[in-house]
């Protein structure tokens, strides 16, 4: 449940972002999510091995949706490597 309202509240910010960069601070706010919910599960002092869906779980879920999103929009527009000025 929670991964689930987590993931949309990063979504539903990112969407206020133009268009071309929405997929890219959508994964950036996933990643972020993920590292908190690993603090989460530190401060919880739950183990990655309990019985049941764990902060361990949410955080590795957020960041395999925050890679996936990486993989699938990749950031378009960079100048390439070694051309200057």
């Amino acid at each position: 449940m929670m991964f689930g309202l987590v993931a949309a509240a990063c979504l539903c910010a990112a969407s206020f972002a133009p268009p071309d960069l929405m997929p890219q601070l959508a994964a950036e706010m996933l990643g972020w999510a993920a590292l908190f919910s690993v603090y989460e599960a530190i401060l919880c002092d739950q183990l990655p091995s309990e019985e049941g869906l764990t902060a361990w779980d949410q955080a590795a879920g957020l960041l395999a949706a925050s890679l996936l999103l990486r993989i699938l929009f990749p950031l378009q527009g960079l100048p390439a490597a070694g051309a200057g000025p």
